[in-house]
């Protein structure tokens, strides 16, 4: 009594038999199954014994489990008095085997099968197969398959033979044929995809009279080849899931049957079974309009479709546990349970028509193998599987294709919602297989989720027109700004759907990668997104330049490196960056410290700037083969309350000097016997800040997915994305930093925090507010194709200053210091910009001011003053906005970062402000403002957030309502004075006219010398060329027009230059002033 397992053997049938004659039932597994996969089952099942013919480790399992290994004889002899009366005092049970579902719609499901409904199934078979005793059938199918049920019993029932091959010639098709051929089997059960493999060696079996096909949808084109190879043979088309005992209806595909469907039908309904076609709005109430198929009063109208459901005497217990309970439900026409299959059928002539899973792609319903069906037939793609897969927290559909050409598939007549949204070429000879032959689609959707992670994005059919370069450079555009294809407005430009610098350098950097060249300058350009994908060309790039060479030995100081030995802090060691994160694997696959470590090991030794150690203010890199020194992981089990102090804990083992500074730690929240449930772990990685910046995050987060991945067997590859320049590179281009002019910011902060308040606090004290700008401001922040977000929040901090009575603020601007070069580059990049805000100017002056300032004079490091007010604005870096798509923060995370900073270290400025775009549930964007002050001024800060806050949604509305050109400020005409001088110089040459100015450059040489000569004799230079020409003047006149609009130097002015430089000047004004001067002139001269 209990249960058994059985997991494979020569001696297959003897131990079956044993088995049901000792009264237990079976759990058949497969041995190479992943050992936590395996210790699941066990436990689901209650297993009471193992039974192998090969050592079993069963460690981590139920303590009730016995392990008896060796053959099945040796089960035998070990089975004495004591174990017999075991077997007879357990509680009898009528059922005969447990089978575990796939999971390809969840977590794998034991079902419970009993010998009634085995029973059923066997008398089914040996009626509509016409069994004999002298038949003989190939047993090429692995017993954890539901379908090996219809090649055992039923022919041990009447006294035929199974023909048992080995293991590895199940696997081989040719090796089968030839053992078919050898025992002369009579009946073939297989699957359709093994079974076309077996139909390519072409033998002769001249026994074979029946071939079944199962557990797939049959093509018409294969039952035709194998009448065409097997004239005599009968061929059936069987269907049923696990859970209805093996088969539920059968189609026999006789030559007078030929379809026009390009799929087999599955027949009518075996005997015992009773069939339920419940169309789709039958699912509030599946009793309402659901015609039994078994019943010859209630038969649908042909080309009904709907879901399929199963009664009657051949269905299975049920689930082992609770486990999916909805699928089996009281059947309203018949005695016992109905399940609900969840696939798609359609009512024939030939009966049913299996059209596939049904599945929700944004609510409306599709049929998988109905959407492979119209692939297949495009010329040249002779297989083709769709799947579901998650792309960016969506359900979408993916396609894989033996075809690598995609121009046929534009063709495709498919609803929009029926449409994959990605292609994959597979070559024939890489389609995966499971070990019955069919097609592993666990897999194909383990690679498929891959491929998205990795970025190498398939073809989409909406942009088939673009080159390929330009198709990767949209699929890898939307990934980047969290859009699909179709939400891409092609006419707008890169940074008015949202991007930003750092967005522009990674998309830059991915597309080099790829041999494709575009510059980050470009992408933050006027040209709309469709002119940059048609105008992408292939580059070729030096091999040498892929990969910056490992470095080792010193290391110059980067600016924000030496700015933090100047701070002096009381505890260097304790200056970190840290995230938390939640591994959510596919499979419910578990990390173990040992795989963690060896993953970030690889990040080390990838990464130069993870193995650096400081001696004084002096960086060393240790030798890539010594990563191993620079990186520490741990492995804990703690509660959530806990959390905090040991993070604490590891964050205080940072060491500067000996290492390491890269640290990482597992943490177990839970632990249920050796079953570890999904989201039951933490992922702590510990990195000091003078090695890591927020960009970095992104690109080592990307890097250990991929090495996870690997070592986790879920991705053939490990390549992680080359680093084309070092850090040191960086360090040397730039210069050693300025000193302070001390107390400039206090002195403007006075009039707000009073006379007495004196000197900076520490981290201990420190508070944090955090506010929310909503997602209409945000919209208009980041999309203004004027003015940049920080900019207009720059304006709002000053603003609200203002009404706080300061008069000017001192603000150090905190950049990402990045260019394309550096965008997989690992390192503390960071760059300050110190600017001096008026708090009273009007917003149009503001923004231009602010403008102005951000963009000019660039001071590298640290600053010429010393602000008390640091802004950093991250737009979309971060590592929550990282592409990894197993490794998800940690709700933790926000409130544990506080450790990242020891408390006694003291703070660089009064008041911090971290800016980050947020993506809501709805896709829309908000921004998220932390506020970081000084806790002895808790009610002032907080008014001043509130402002903040205020403000920033009036500049937004202020620069959406406002003409771009009245916005312009010197930076955007390519003049690098200030703005006063700017209008000063405007006011006197050209009347003030600065919105209709369009561009600003320095005369040549030449021109210079001419204007010298304009100067002292005024028809100097002066050309022309007499014509005659006959025609209608105005539309001469027209005609002139339009060729001072296309020529900016017929419109431009010059003058003498706004600032030092060129001595003139020269200005393309707008055509809007320019054409009633080419008007009136051209009138005059016409009269």
């Amino acid at each position: 009594m209990g249960q058994m397992v059985f997991l494979g053997g020569l001696l297959l049938l003897p131990a079956l038999l044993g088995i049901l004659f000792a009264e237990a039932a079976y759990v058949p597994l497969p041995f190479d199954l992943p050992l936590e996969r395996l210790h699941f089952m066990l436990e689901d099942a209650n297993v009471k014994v193992i039974l192998s013919n090969l050592p079993i480790d069963v460690d981590g399992a139920s303590e009730q489990v016995d392990a008896i290994g060796g053959c099945a004889m040796t089960l035998a002899v070990n089975i004495d008095d004591t174990q017999h009366s075991r077997f007879e005092s357990g509680l009898r049970t009528d059922e005969m085997y447990v089978l575990f579902t796939s999971g390809t719609t969840g977590r794998p499901k034991g079902v419970s099968v009993s010998h009634r409904a085995v029973l059923s199934h066997v008398l089914c078979c040996c009626q509509k197969f016409d069994l004999r005793a002298s038949d003989c059938v190939l047993q090429s199918i692995a017993l954890p398959f539901d379908f090996a049920v219809s090649q055992l019993y039923p022919y041990l029932t009447v006294g035929g033979s199974v023909a048992i091959p080995t293991e590895t010639v199940c696997k081989d098709p040719m090796a089968l044929a030839t053992m078919a051929q050898q025992a002369q089997v009579s009946n073939i059960d297989m699957v359709p995809t093994f079974f076309s493999l077996f139909l390519e060696n072409s033998i002769s079996l001249p026994a074979l009279r029946r071939i079944n096909l199962g557990g797939e949808a049959v093509a018409s084109r294969l039952v035709e080849r194998s009448r065409d190879l097997y004239p005599s043979a009968r061929v059936f088309v069987t269907y049923g899931p696990t859970e209805a005992a093996v088969d539920t209806t059968t189609f026999e595909a006789s030559r007078s049957s030929r379809s026009m469907s390009r799929l087999v039908s599955i027949g009518h309904p075996d005997a015992f079974r009773i069939l339920d076609l419940c169309p789709s709005d039958a699912d509030v109430d599946p009793m309402i309009g659901d015609p039994m198929i078994g019943n010859p009063m209630a038969v649908p109208m042909l080309g009904t479709v709907g879901e399929l459901r199963i009664s009657g005497c051949g269905l299975a217990h049920g689930y082992l546990g609770s486990a999916n309970l909805q699928a089996f439900a009281a059947a309203p026409r018949a005695a016992g349970k109905r399940y609900a299959t969840g696939d798609a059928v359609r009512w024939t002539t030939d009966g049913l028509e299996f059209l596939g899973r049904l599945v929700k792609v944004r609510g409306q319903r599709v049929e998988l193998e109905e959407v492979e069906t119209a692939l297949k037939s495009c010329p040249g793609i002779a297989e083709a599987a769709v799947l579901l897969a998650d792309d960016r927290d969506e359900a979408v559909l993916v396609a894989f294709l033996s075809h690598k050409d995609s121009t046929e598939l534009s063709k495709l007549e498919l609803p929009a919602h029926l449409r994959p949204r990605h292609f994959f070429p597979l070559g024939l000879s890489e389609w995966p297989r499971s070990p019955t032959g069919k097609l592993d689609r666990q897999k194909l959707a383990r690679e498929a989720q891959q491929m998205l992670a990795e970025k190498d994005v398939g073809v989409s059919a909406e942009i088939c027109d673009f080159s390929d370069n330009a198709r990767y450079f949209l699929e890898l555009l939307g990934r980047l700004l969290r859009k699909d294809l179709d939400q891409l407005n092609l006419s707008e430009t890169f940074t008015k759907m949202g991007g930003d610098s750092v967005l522009a350098i990674r998309l830059s950097a991915k597309l080099r990668d790829q041999g494709i060249q575009l510059s980050s300058a470009s992408l933050l350009g006027k040209l709309p997104i469709e002119a940059l994908a048609k105008e992408l060309l292939q580059q070729e790039i030096q091999q040498e330049r892929l990969e910056s060479t490992p470095l080792e030995g010193e290391v110059p100081l980067a600016p924000m490196q030496r700015r933090f030995w100047d701070l002096k802090l009381l505890h260097p060691h304790h200056y970190n960056q840290s995230v938390m994160l939640v591994p959510n694997f596919p499979g419910d696959v578990i990390l173990d410290s040992h795989i963690l470590k060896k993953c970030l090991v690889s990040l080390a030794e990838h990464h130069d700037m993870l193995r650096a150690s400081f001696s004084g203010e002096m960086q060393q890199l240790r030798p890539r083969q010594h990563a191993m020194e620079a990186v520490q992981v741990a492995a804990a089990e703690a509660s959530l309350e806990q959390l905090d102090g040991f993070c604490q804990q590891l964050q205080g083992q940072v060491d500067l000097e000996r290492g390491p500074l890269f640290l990482g730690a597992l943490l177990r929240l839970e632990r249920h016997g050796w079953a570890q449930r999904p989201g039951e772990e933490r992922l702590l990685l510990v990195i000091h800040h003078l090695v890591v910046d927020l960009v970095s995050w992104q690109v080592l987060l990307e890097d250990l997915e991929k090495l996870l991945l690997y070592q986790l067997g879920l991705a053939g590859s490990s390549k992680l994305t080359a680093v084309t320049s070092s850090f040191k590179e960086y360090a040397k281009s730039r210069e050693a930093p300025e000193a302070f002019e001390k107390n400039l910011g206090w002195a403007a902060l006075a009039s707000i925090l009073g006379q007495d308040f004196i000197g900076f606090d520490t981290w201990a004290t420190a508070k944090r507010e955090v506010g929310s700008i909503p997602s209409d401001v945000t919209q208009s922040l980041i999309s203004s194709p004027v003015v940049s977000p920080v900019e207009m929040l720059l304006v709002a901090l000053a603003q609200a200053a203002g009404k706080l009575t300061a008069t000017q603020l001192w603000v150090d601007l905190e950049a990402h210091g990045r260019d394309t070069n550096f965008a997989h580059t690992v390192g503390w990049f960071t760059e300050l910009k110190a600017l001096q805000m008026e708090t009273s100017w009007p917003l149009d002056l503001a923004l231009r001011e602010a403008k102005n300032r951000c963009r000019t004079d660039v001071c590298h490091g640290a600053s010429r003053s010393e602000p008390t007010i640091c802004i950093n604005y991250h737009g979309q870096a971060g590592p929550a906005v990282s592409e990894a798509q197993y490794l998800s923060l940690a709700p933790e995370w926000e409130t544990l970062a506080r450790h990242d900073l020891h408390p006694q270290n003291q703070r660089e400025y009064l008041l911090e402000i971290e800016a980050m775009l947020v993506l809501g549930e709805d896709g829309s964007w908000s921004l998220r403002v932390e506020w970081i002050y000084d806790g002895r001024l808790g009610e002032c800060m907080v008014r001043w957030l509130q402002e903040f806050l205020h403000q920033a949604a009036l500049v937004a509305a202020h620069v959406k309502s406002t003409p771009a050109r009245c916005l312009q400020a010197p930076c955007d005409l390519g003049s690098s004075c200030s703005v006063s001088t700017f209008d000063a110089w405007t006011a006197r040459w050209f009347d003030g006219m600065l919105e209709d100015m369009e561009e600003i450059y320095p005369c040549t040489p030449l021109q210079e010398g001419m204007m010298a000569e304009t100067l002292l004799d005024p028809t100097a230079n002066v050309e022309q060329l007499p014509l005659l020409l006959p025609g209608d003047g105005a539309r001469w006149r027209d005609a002139w027009t339009a060729v001072a609009r296309r020529h900016g130097a017929l419109r431009a002015r010059l003058a003498p230059a706004p600032s030092r430089g060129r001595r003139f000047w020269q200005v393309p004004m707008g055509v809007e002033s320019w054409e009633p001067v080419i008007r009136n002139c051209y009138h005059m001269l016409h009269i």
